[in-house]
This record gives structure tokens, sequence and C-alpha cells, in this order.
């Protein structure tokens, strides 16, 4: 096996760098892929905020009259009073989101809409308006998802609705049950610590120091889950299984495409964030990251199909 983990007799796989600039090359060749996140981000940017109003604070003063312990958990939840349920839209679940700069801009800059105007979704409203922003964020994902999993194949979209509410109900799946796993994982150590607090021993900094490896190890592995789920329309436990086969013929390459991506995504932030801070270059902050987003998600793709391939999987092996 040679330096990049593929067979001499195989046919050469992308390197990073290709990959990459293939992915932003299908981008540029292809603008109409990124509207529909520059919509969505506008339509962020400039709406109303829906706040629950005074519903975290209620939750708040119930939480802490259960003790002083209860206290920081109080004033977390109170903090919440403020916060845009919208948000939610954009997902804060690792690979299941919205790569959108919207919330980021809109709090950094004097942007009509997210400081003189607030809708209040008080009371009973306030879970049906994060679960509906919520399902609306997977359904996205779902749609924008399968939207450029058609443009590497040069075809129109082709997102049917049951294809799009099968891939957002896998999105779904997957999400749990890599939370699921991360429990299983971070079990032990919750407990270690519970037990050297009460016993006043040292050591529980060094358990959640232990936890990385596994979790950085099923990062890595895992990180192309979603690009099973939408390149090959795999279901869930094997989309998990092509990632880990993926990454695992060649470990140190994903190692360098995901290292690669995560740099360019958090690095273009700051400059992105920068650049929103005057309300009149907000919107193209969004259109830059809007296109940045879209390359990466298709180089990411690129990288898992080409590998894939190699590998000899196939929606319908995988799926049998």
């Amino acid at each position: 096996m040679n330096r990049s983990g593929w067979d001499a007799g195989d046919k050469p796989v992308s390197s990073v760098i290709d990959v990459l600039g293939e992915g932003f090359a299908i981008a540029i060749n292809r603008p109409l892929l990124i509207v529909p996140l520059i919509v969505l981000e506008l339509a962020l940017l400039f709406a109303p905020q829906l706040t629950v109003g005074n519903s975290a604070r209620d939750v708040a003063a119930e939480v802490s009259e259960r003790g002083a312990r209860w206290a920081v958990v109080g004033d977390g939840i109170a903090r919440l009073e403020g916060y845009n349920v919208l948000d939610l839209v954009v997902l804060g679940l690792p690979r299941i989101r919205v790569a959108a700069f919207a919330p980021v801009a809109g709090k950094s800059s004097n942007v009509p809409g997210w400081h003189d105007r607030r809708v209040v979704a008080a009371g009973a409203l306030a879970a049906p308006a994060a679960l509906f922003s919520a399902i609306a964020g997977i359904v996205f994902v779902a749609y924008f998802r399968l939207m450029l999993a058609s443009g590497l194949r040069s075809e129109g979209a082709t997102t049917s609705p049951r294809s799009l509410v099968e891939l957002a109900a896998r999105l779904t799946v997957a999400a749990l049950t890599a939370v699921g796993l991360l429990i299983i994982v971070g079990l032990p150590v919750v407990l270690g610590t519970i037990l050297l607090t009460m016993f006043d021993l040292p050591g529980a900094a060094f358990l959640w120091l232990v936890l990385l490896v596994p979790v950085a190890w099923g990062i890595v592995h895992f990180y192309f889950v979603v690009h099973a789920l939408v390149v090959d329309r795999l279901p869930v436990l094997p989309a998990f299984r092509a990632s880990y086969q993926v990454v695992r013929r060649d470990p140190w390459q994903a190692a360098r495409f995901i290292g690669v991506s995560l740099l360019l995504s958090t690095g273009l932030t700051y400059p992105l964030e920068s650049i929103a801070r005057k309300p009149e270059w907000a919107v193209l902050a969004v259109v830059l990251n809007a296109f940045l987003a879209t390359g990466m998600i298709l180089a990411a793709m690129l990288f898992y199909r080409d590998r894939a391939r190699h590998l000899g999987l196939s929606p319908r092996q995988e799926g049998a």
C-alpha cells in the first residue's frame, strides 16, 4: 500500500487540493446552486426576531428556586429570553446543519430587523415555534444537499417530496444515533467524575481529556455519514459503515481533508464577520459565505464519492 492508502494498481483518486478545486469549480459554473442558501440567509438576516418573551425567565425562576446549585442553570435559561427562535433553522448539530452566516452577521451589525423589531412567541406558542424552526432546518438541509448532489451529476434539481422526506428523516435518525454514541462513550467519564467529586479525589479533568480521544476518532471516521446519506441515498447504519470504510482505507488523507475543511470554514468566519459589521456590506458577506459553504460541501461529496467507488461501495450493495 502506498502513501495515499490505495494500492499501486488502483486508479488514482483525487487529492485533497483537487477535490477542493473541483468543488469550488462546480459552484462557480453552476451559481444557481448557491441561491437557496442566499435566500434563506437573507430571510434570517432581515426578518424580525421571534423570541420566547418572558417564558424563559419564568422557567429560570422555577429552576433557581430548587437551590443554589441550580442558580447557574437558571441563569443560562434566563438568557434564552432574547434568543431568536428562527436561528434554530440553522441548527447546531455537527455535520447536519445549514452553513448559514446570517445569525453571526445580524448580531455584529446594525442590519434592520435584528435590533428594532421583535415578535414574541410567548407561553404555549414558544415550544411549537422552536419545533417548527428545527424541522424547517432539517428539511432545508435535506433539500439543499439533494440539490448539490444533483449538481455533481450536472443535472437539474430532482428533489421529489418523497426523497426529501426520506432524507430529512434519515438525517434526524443519524443525528440521534451520533448523540447516542456520544452518550455511551461519555457515560463512564460522567460517572467517574461524579465519584471523584464525591470522594474529593483528583483526576476528573484527566478523564475528560481522555474522552477527547474517542470523540476525535468518531468525528474523523464518521465525518462523511451525511454525504453517504445524500450521495448514495444509504440508510443510516450503512451510511455510518460506508463513512468508516472510506476513512479507514486512508485515514491520513481523510484527516487532512477534514482539517483543511475546518480551517477554512472556521477561519473565514472572522473576516466575513468583519465585513458584515457594516450594514451595507452584510449582503456581500452572506453571498461570499454561501459560495464558500457550497464549494466545501461539494468538495466533501466528491471526496466521499470517489473513494466509495474505489472501494466498490454502492447504494445497492450497502442498502441490501
